[in-house]
């Protein structure tokens, strides 16, 4: 009886499973009519490359379209 005998040898004990994440959220639908809803986001940044004060590129997206509102 060796142990380097391959009928010998056992395989280590496996780790647990760590528990699976959960579902992913339903895509909610999008709003009926155009401007009822309006997404607006803000990114701040040096925009001017230090030749000014930074600024904050504001962009704003209607939802029911999802077009660009200028």
């Amino acid at each position: 009886m060796s142990l380097t005998d391959p009928e010998q040898r056992r395989e280590p004990p496996k780790a647990p499973r760590a528990p699976k994440p959960p579902p992913t959220r339903q895509r909610r639908l999008r709003s009926g009519a155009e401007g009822m809803m309006v997404q607006i986001d803000g990114s701040p940044h040096d925009w001017l490359e230090g030749r000014a004060a930074k600024m904050c590129l504001i962009g704003v997206i209607d939802d029911a379209t999802n077009g660009a509102l200028i």
